[in-house]
């Protein structure tokens, strides 16, 4: 996705869980929303995909808006938020299923590293490791807001961590707020 400008993948047309990308690295992307994939309105399947050095001012490695895709055996590496969640950005009551994936060393300029869920989104998130995620304020693995309600089974956060910048500093490994 090396100057494009734009999401590398979006799924933005109905598309359903028949709609499969698998064993694809995405990286290079760099958009507003999802630098590396970008679902709006969608459930696709995503397996054995690494997403890798993406950038968007929010979800750089991946945003979804109303979709709840199911990602299974990916790994979110390095992907970074110019404002908001390096890895992955749940929106606008999105519930993506969430397996087997790994997300290493993504970081935002202010908020959320790994996963951000916002606005009634609710994913289930199992068997996934958060590992050496940062944000400047809160959640570097995982953060919750607005009435987001994760089901984390079996995760691992390790080493994940905030770099106070803006008066606070809460939630290393995992944040949940209002």
């Amino acid at each position: 996705g090396t100057g494009l400008n734009d999401s590398v993948v979006k799924c933005i047309n109905g598309e359903g869980a028949d709609t499969l990308l698998e064993g694809f690295t995405i990286t290079g992307g760099s958009a507003y929303q999802g630098g590396g994939m970008y679902n709006n309105g969608t459930n696709p399947t995503v397996t054995d995909c690494n997403f890798i050095d993406n950038t968007a001012y929010q979800g750089g490695g991946m945003y979804n808006d109303n979709a709840s895709p199911t990602i299974t055996n990916c790994k979110f590496v390095d992907n970074w938020g110019d404002f908001e969640c390096g890895g992955m950005y749940n929106d606008n009551g999105s519930s993506p299923t969430v397996t087997d994936c790994t997300f290493i060393g993504n970081s935002a300029e202010h908020h959320w590293g790994a996963m951000a869920n916002l606005n009634d989104s609710d994913p289930l998130v199992q068997n996934c490791t958060f590992l050496n995620n940062t944000g400047i304020a809160d959640g570097a693995g995982m953060a919750n807001r607005y009435d987001s309600d994760p089901t984390v089974i079996n995760c691992k956060f390790i080493g994940n961590s905030v770099i106070n910048g803006h008066g606070q500093d809460y939630g290393g490994g995992f944040y949940t707020a209002d």
